[in-house]
């Protein structure tokens, strides 16, 4: 996956326009449309604060993926991350069926469930990673 495949990605996981990306980064949205496109890359500043917001190493963003180069421990790091994530997945369940129990979604609710949908897809997406590490030892 190009660095501009993930820059999207993680765009939608958030929930992010792009110029809502382009407001949290002081950039503008054409900005953020080129680096989605692949016609430029954030400055570093820009690649770290990046990383700190959406939770992903500098090193994953940049770097393209490739299934050869799978290290040695990099499942049991895998599924560490995935532990650490999903320790919260009781919480998340309890939040959201009481923010659905009464049937009225206000706007704190709102916010409460995009931030539990967003730890959902983390979850999700180190499935997917323990997944294709697996495979590719195939």
């Amino acid at each position: 996956m190009s660095f501009s495949e993930k820059i999207l990605m993680i765009r939608n996981k958030a929930g992010y326009s792009q110029d809502e990306m382009a407001d949290r980064f002081g950039v503008s949205r054409q900005t953020v449309s080129k680096w989605e496109n692949g016609l430029s890359y954030p400055e570093i500043d820009t690649i770290i604060k990046i990383s700190e917001t959406f939770h992903v190493s500098i090193d994953w963003l940049l770097k393209k993926e490739n299934r050869e180069q799978v290290k040695e421990g990099d499942l049991e790091k895998g599924c560490l991350q995935f532990l650490g994530v999903s320790q919260d997945m009781e919480k998340i369940s309890e939040l959201i069926i009481e923010i659905m129990r009464d049937g009225v979604i206000d706007d704190m609710e709102k916010v409460q469930l995009k931030k539990s949908i967003s730890a959902l897809e983390q979850v999700i997406e180190n499935i997917k990673q323990i997944r294709d590490l697996i495979l590719s030892d195939e």
